[in-house]
C-alpha cells in the first residue's frame, strides 16, 4: 500500500498553534483539495476538530479513542491501515464492462482496468485495434450495400462511412457468403496477417495490385494485378512469404520467357507452381 504524508510547515517548522493552522493561504488549501479529492485522508482527532466537519468527496479516517458521528475512527494506526486495505478493495465487473464497451465500440480491442489503492475511481485504458482492410461483401451479406472496415484481428468494426479519416486501406471482395455483424469476426487474425504480408511483398517488388478476392473455395485468396491478365491463387492457411516469393519468382520467369498464363497462376502448394 502506498502512503503519502502531507504536512504544512512554517520556516521554523511550526505546523499549528492553538489547534489551528497559524496562516491562511488560499492556493495552499486549493492544492490540498486537488491532491486529496477522491482519496482517503487519515488524520488525528485535533486536526479533524480544527476543520469542524469531514472533508467532502474524500474518505475521512480519524485516529481517536472517541466515537465521532459520521466519521470512520480507529484507536491505533495499525488498525486504521488494516481497515484501509480491507475497505479499499473494490468489487468491479471488468468482464461486463469490457463486453458492453466492445458492443458499443467494436473498434476497441482490449480494455485494461486499474483499481486504485486510495479512492473509489478505477482507471480504464482502451486499446483500439488498427483498421487494416476494407471489405466488400457478396449479395445477401452485410457488406453488399456498403463497404466495411476490418481491424487487425479480423473483426468488422463498422461502415467505412463512419470512419472518414481512415483511408487507403486494401479492398477485399468477399464472395464466400459468410455472414457476420458489426463487432463480430469476419476473418481470422492469421487471415489478415497473411493478406497484409502478401501485399507488403508485392509493394516491395513494385507489383501493382488491382484486386483481392475471397472466392467460395475455403481458405483461398485470389490476387489480380493491373499489368497482367491472369490472377494468382494463394492459400490463406499457408506461409504468406513463401507463396508471395513463389508468385514473384514465377512472374519474373514468365516475363523472361515472354510467355504468360492465360487464366491463373497457382502457388498454394509449397515448392510447386501450377498455371493455366
Amino acid at each position: 500500500m502506498k502512503l503519502i504524508i502531507i504536512a504544512a510547515l512554517s520556516r521554523n517548522r511550526v505546523i499549528g498553534k492553538d489547534g489551528k493552522i497559524p496562516w491562511h493561504i488560499s492556493e495552499d488549501l486549493k492544492r490540498f483539495k486537488r491532491i486529496t479529492t477522491g482519496h482517503t485522508v487519515l488524520m488525528g482527532r485535533k486536526s479533524f476538530e480544527s476543520m469542524g466537519k469531514p472533508l467532502a468527496n474524500r474518505r475521512n479516517i480519524v485516529l481517536t479513542s472517541k466515537e465521532i458521528r459520521g466519521v470512520e475512527t480507529y484507536k491505533k494506526l495499525e488498525e486504521a491501515l488494516k481497515g484501509l486495505k480491507n475497505r479499499n478493495k473494490l468489487t468491479f465487473d471488468k468482464k461486463g464492462l469490457t463486453t458492453e464497451l466492445k458492443q458499443q465500440f467494436p473498434e476497441i480491442s482490449n480494455v485494461t482496468v486499474e483499481l486504485p489503492l486510495f479512492g473509489q475511481v478505477p482507471s480504464i485504458r482502451l486499446s483500439i485495434a488498427k483498421p487494416s482492410l476494407v471489405l466488400k461483401g457478396a449479395e445477401g451479406t452485410i457488406g453488399a450495400a456498403e463497404r466495411l472496415i476490418v481491424d487487425a484481428k479480423g473483426t468488422l468494426i463498422g461502415s467505412q462511412q463512419n470512419f472518414p479519416s481512415v483511408k487507403d486501406l486494401p479492398l477485399i471482395t468477399d464472395e464466400t457468403g459468410f455472414v457476420a455483424n458489426i463487432g463480430q469476426p469476419i476473418l481470422s487474425l492469421s487471415d489478415v496477417s497473411f493478406i497484409l504480408n502478401v501485399l507488403a511483398q508485392a509493394e516491395k517488388a513494385k507489383v501493382p495490385i488491382a484486386s483481392l478476392t475471397l472466392p467460395k473455395l475455403a481458405q483461398e485468396l485470389d490476387l489480380r494485378t493491373s499489368d497482367r491478365n491472369y490472377f494468382v491463387k494463394l492459400y490463406l492457411g499457408g506461409d504468406a512469404l513463401l507463396q508471395a516469393g513463389q508468385f514473384l519468382a514465377a512472374r519474373a520467369q514468365f516475363d523472361k520467357q515472354n510467355s504468360q498464363p492465360s487464366q491463373y497462376l497457382d502457388v498454394r502448394v509449397p515448392g510447386k507452381i501450377y498455371f493455366k
